[in-house]
């Protein structure tokens, strides 16, 4: 058996040029065999990160071509279900950007999909393979009892852009689609239930999407959890506060953060502690993983019912916002 996967890449994206490609790149058991998009100025691009691969300007194509192992899909978010489904009918596994598909029903059909042909199929928040992720649970154990989340990503974008796909309401664009996904992604990886109740409002542009989103998660539990999104920020913020019996545990790092920095622990008396943490690139862990995985016969960290809950939060946060 091979030990290196080959991948075919579905879609000229700005994450596939700026974060993910060059991950991909570095990553020791992956490679780069083929890449499809329907424009020839982003091959020129592709081929100074890449150097030599494949090249299609059909998806169609890419997908008949018999050694491609797995494919990476960064098409925008309306298409994420369409070429998913082809991929898994074409024997191949997949590892689709967030949010997978949008709606709960796509989700699950998608997962029912890629049971029957076979093929592993995983949704790509790259953040979750961060090894930050199981200090942030570790510490909150030291918090006792949490009672109360705050967590924002607000980013830069041009809204004004309509030719932008997360601007466009048939992208499925906006604020929620786009980075919201990340806080509600977050809170099911650290608490690992459901909200039972979610109520949410926000302000639509000229093109009816959500630019700023603001929500609040009930829980069974007792948690509660304020999440907000902003796309038409001057400068990208992320931030998430865990307030516990015990104290507060401040995390001011960006989701996907590479690099060397420090969380913050203050105990209820007001003393304060800096925690050290490291985390290599994301977006390369995540695809060591699943590369791991469909050479290896493992099942995703990141399962059917991880995406699937998470599909069904996003579909009950959008309800209360009217998108």
């Amino acid at each position: 058996m091979s030990s290196v996967v080959n991948w075919g890449l579905i879609g000229g994206s700005n994450i596939l040029e700026h974060a993910t490609g060059l991950a991909l790149k570095e990553t020791s058991n992956a490679k780069v065999y083929a890449l499809a998009t329907k424009r020839e100025e982003r091959h020129q691009k592709f081929r100074k990160i890449f150097g030599d691969y494949k090249e299609y300007n059909d998806y169609d194509m890419l997908l008949k071509d018999e050694k491609i192992d797995a494919v990476y899909i960064s098409l925008p978010n309306s298409l994420h279900y369409e070429w998913t489904i082809k991929a898994l009918h074409a024997g191949k596994h997949v590892l689709c950007e967030k949010p997978i598909s949008v709606t709960e029903s796509k989700v699950v059909n998608m997962f029912s999909v890629a049971r029957k042909t076979n093929c592993l199929l995983m949704e790509g928040f790259a953040f979750l393979h961060s090894p930050i992720m199981n200090v942030i649970k570790n510490i909150c154990s030291r918090l006792g009892s949490i009672h109360f989340i705050h967590a924002h990503f607000y980013d830069e974008g041009n809204i004004k852009d309509e030719k932008n796909a997360t601007v466009r309401r048939h992208s499925y664009g906006g604020s929620v689609y786009d980075i919201g996904c990340y806080n509600s992604a977050f809170l099911q990886f650290l608490l690992e239930e459901e909200p039972d109740q979610i109520l949410g409002h926000a302000h639509f542009t000229k093109f009816n999407i959500d630019d700023f989103a603001s929500f609040l998660f009930i829980y069974e539990s007792g948690v509660k959890a304020s999440v907000e999104s902003y796309i038409g920020c001057s400068q990208r913020d992320d931030s998430i506060t865990i307030f516990g019996n015990n104290g507060k545990l401040i995390i001011p790092l960006e989701y996907n953060f590479a690099g060397k920095s420090q969380l913050i622990f203050q105990n209820k008396d007001g003393a304060t502690e800096k925690i050290d943490v490291e985390s290599p690139n994301n977006y390369r862990l995540e695809f060591e993983h699943f590369s791991d995985c469909i050479l290896n016969g493992k099942t995703p960290d990141l399962t059917a019912d991880f995406s699937i809950k998470q599909a069904r939060t996003i579909d009950r946060m959008l309800k209360t916002i009217n998108y």
